[in-house]
């Protein structure tokens, strides 16, 4: 069914009234503290809970983590930001005019952008629940089944990297991605090296720097790994360092994804004009949700940009739910998708979405698909 066909069909049930609308602070423990380039270590997941009731009792869930370094969000920010302002705006909203509430929650504050992605992921979720359809139905229909999903590899040691690569592989993932940068370059490209003997030649190996590195440093990487059929760097220089990203896709060959400096479509656009990439990591987080991500995708594919879609680390498979019903949506997903709820050790989804031979299944139930167990949320709620 078509997009459009699905909001008709919304459009014609009865009134589906917005009563409540609750932001619910919470820290998932992880698996074990993770890095971030060396400049941030994580020991839990931070993440608000979006839940929003409508005047039946019908539930709707949706959630984001909190973006210090990337898109300068707090966790106190985010729970105000839907509190103070997003809630008011939306309750007593009837959700049938679907766009009207999403571009209600865009207006309701500047910026903001992970408080809107909960609540837009929650909209997209209570929409789908309210009509029985999944929520890709809102965005455009299902083009694909499945999807890859990336493992991410971002350990201290060169070996450790290795041993992970190798042991994920076995498990049946087939698209990794190296964090770089927190090392210096020969460990990087030792690393590669080690990933890309342990995976094999058929496996696809790219590699982040999440803004670390200088052109020097992203150039002789890229030498140093030229017969490792490296498929991009992401986001080698800082994000407004559109000049120097062009030189390095142009020296090197190698596709460039951005990531940090994709914030709108102007900013694909700007990266395109540069030639400053050649495909892009896009996130709810960044993009304010489900919508700002296929809109995004759909420019990708009319300026020829490949697509990668991202959660934020540590989010749990409501999150993933929500990544996998954009991802069945969107024109392509040319560089995969990155889940990061195998990052946790604990959920709020029973049984959480885990890949099967390395590739995920979008839930094809109503809404995002999934259960959350609101007593999880009540266990990890931060006191």
């Amino acid at each position: 069914m078509s997009g459009a066909a699905t909001l008709a069909r919304l459009a014609d049930h009865k009134p589906i009234v917005i009563a409540r609308l609750d932001a619910i602070p919470i820290d998932l423990p992880l698996r074990v503290p993770i890095n971030l380039s060396g400049r941030l270590k994580l020991n839990t997941a931070e993440i608000v809970v979006a839940r929003i009731e409508t005047a039946d009792g019908t539930i709707g869930w949706g959630e984001c983590a909190s973006g210090p370094m990337m898109t300068g969000d707090l966790i106190a920010g985010m729970v105000a930001a839907i509190r103070d302002l997003i809630a008011p705006a939306l309750v007593g909203r009837d959700l049938r005019q679907l766009h009207e509430a999403l571009a209600i929650t865009g207006r309701a504050v500047l910026r903001n952008t992970a408080a809107k992605a909960a609540v837009d992921l929650a909209l997209h979720d209570l929409a789908g629940k309210s009509l029985g359809v999944p929520a890709y139905e809102f965005l455009g229909g299902a083009k694909r089944p499945r999807v890859a999903a990336m493992w991410m590899l971002g350990n201290a040691t060169v070996e450790a990297d290795v041993a992970e690569a190798a042991t994920m592989h076995r498990q049946g993932y087939r698209v990794f991605k190296l964090k770089v940068g927190s090392k210096d370059v020969e460990s990087d490209v030792r690393a590669a090296q080690g990933v890309r003997s342990a995976i094999g030649r058929d496996a696809v190996l790219s590699v982040d720097a999440n803004t670390t590195w200088s052109e020097d440093k992203a150039v002789r990487f890229a030498a140093a790994t030229r017969n490792l059929a490296i498929a991009n760097l992401e986001q080698p220089l800082p994000a407004d360092a559109l000049d120097g990203m062009a030189r390095i896709a142009a020296a090197t060959g190698v596709p460039v994804c951005a990531d940090e400096g994709i914030f709108a479509l102007a900013d694909l656009d700007a990266h395109a004009a540069k030639r400053a990439a050649q495909g892009a990591s896009l996130k709810p987080l960044k993009l304010g949700g489900l919508r700002g991500v296929v809109q995004a995708a759909e420019r990708c594919a009319a300026i020829g940009f490949k697509v990668n879609l991202a959660d934020k680390v540590g989010e749990s498979s409501l999150a993933t739910a929500g990544l996998l019903q954009a991802a069945a949506a969107v024109p392509s997903v040319d560089w995969n998708i990155t889940p990061t709820n195998h990052y946790l050790a604990d959920d709020i989804v029973p049984g959480g979405l885990v890949p099967r031979d390395g590739t995920l299944e979008v839930p094809q139930g109503p809404g995002l698909g999934i259960a959350v167990d609101a007593a999880q949320v009540e266990r990890y709620r931060r006191r």
